[in-house]
């Protein structure tokens, strides 16, 4: 298994521990990240523009348990903020929280790229 040390936005040590040297299945889950990751960001703005808070409270709810798979720290404090944040109703920061969650899904997809070419 490639080196978890060489990454800003993602850390592969839960990851590789439940594959437990798995490559195909390590590529599973990384490809089901990058791939289902879009809908759910979208999923969140279309939400945050019908102002239908309990629904963005329950995608970022859900998004969570993903981000635990590529070791995010960063994004999933920003996924538990926008999910508090939907609860209080607190539009701008539900606003920027969906936008700093996009912008760091983009570079967590570039190391998840990085690491699926080591695999």
């Amino acid at each position: 298994m490639s080196s978890t040390n060489n990454y800003q936005y993602t850390d592969f040590t839960y990851l590789n521990n439940l594959v437990m040297g798995d490559r195909e299945f390590k590529k599973k889950i990384i490809n089901m990240f990058i791939d289902k990751t879009p809908a759910t960001i979208k999923g969140l703005q279309d939400s945050y523009k019908l102002e239908d808070w309990i629904s963005v409270k329950s995608a970022a709810h859900k998004f969570k348990s993903s981000i635990d798979f590529v070791g995010s720290k960063e994004l999933s404090q920003v996924i538990v903020d926008l999910e508090k944040n939907a609860e209080k109703e607190h539009k701008v920061s539900i606003e920027k929280g969906i936008s700093e969650a996009e912008r760091l899904c983009s570079l967590i997809y570039g190391e998840l790229k990085v690491e699926l070419s080591k695999l």
